[in-house]
């Protein structure tokens, strides 16, 4: 039987989260006589501040949730991401004089993107930058280990893969047949289908995640058992946070910690072996 008190908590904080998301921007941004927002740069540093905020319930004691780019000890760059989640006990500060924050991809928990409405190109386009910057976060240094002595990090597990997601006001347009077009999108872009997105989070749509081929289990990893998962959407909008909720919370919570091996960030490994 379901926690009357947590359930009851969760729904309302949804409830909160979604009336600032929807309202307060459009009141705070909105220019009524021109019919447009102004001050884009403000309001999208608004809404990531709210989904920010609506995070902090689902994440592990241990994550940190800001924004900026992901690094990798292959000198790849991400392009700036919304959301990061990282391990906040294990990841050293690193700002430029802009205050723009980067992060080892070996600390990086999960990466989101935070968009308003979306027509079929917009969200096709965001889905896939997100697979490239999920690409990028999974290059782990070979030299790092988990925090926990004598315990082998599992690079090839599924568990340990970083969490993509994506949070949005709105999909604007026909989602009949979303499940199957998306999946068309990722085939004809050659995109593994472990980098694609783990969630899909529409306030007004719904959640999308996968069945596995197994048992049909929902899920919001890609694959199961090395096979493919396939895309479905629950459209209930209340269980669907209560749902994202629950995925997020475990999929961090079964990620292996890292130790991360900053010297393989910092120094060639010609440096290294040669002393200079």
């Amino acid at each position: 039987m379901a926690s009357e008190i947590l359930k009851s908590l969760a729904i309302n904080k949804f409830k909160r989260f979604k009336n600032s998301f929807h309202l307060e921007a459009d009141e705070l941004f909105f220019d009524e006589k021109k019919k447009r927002f102004f001050h884009n740069g403000e309001l999208g540093a608004h809404r990531e501040r709210l989904v920010s905020d609506f995070l902090v319930s689902m994440v592990p004691g241990f994550i940190g949730i800001s924004s900026g780019f992901v690094i990798s000890t292959k000198n790849d760059v991400s392009t700036q991401c919304d959301i990061i989640l990282y391990d906040k006990e294990m990841t050293p500060i690193i700002s430029d004089d802009q205050n723009n924050r980067f992060y080892p991809s070996d600390s990086v928990k999960a990466i989101g993107e935070v968009k308003s409405s979306l027509n079929k190109s917009q969200l096709f386009e965001t889905l896939l930058k997100l697979s490239k910057n999920k690409s990028i976060s999974h290059e782990k240094a070979k030299d790092s280990d988990t925090i926990i002595p004598n315990v082998e990090y599992y690079r090839d597990n599924l568990i340990n893969d970083t969490i993509s997601f994506l949070i949005c006001k709105k999909i604007s347009c026909k989602l009949d047949n979303i499940e199957s077009e998306l999946e068309e999108m990722y085939r004809a872009s050659s995109t593994p289908q472990r980098l694609w997105h783990n969630l899909i989070f529409s306030l007004d749509d719904g959640l999308f995640l996968y069945k596995s081929p197994l048992d049909g289990t929902r899920t919001c990893y890609t694959t199961f058992d090395s096979k493919n998962c396939n895309i479905i959407k629950n459209s209930d909008l209340e269980k669907s946070a209560m749902e994202f909720s629950m995925h997020m919370f475990i999929a961090l919570s079964f990620q292996q910690r890292i130790c991360l091996d900053l010297s393989e960030y910092l120094f060639d490994s010609v440096d290294v072996i040669s002393g200079k």
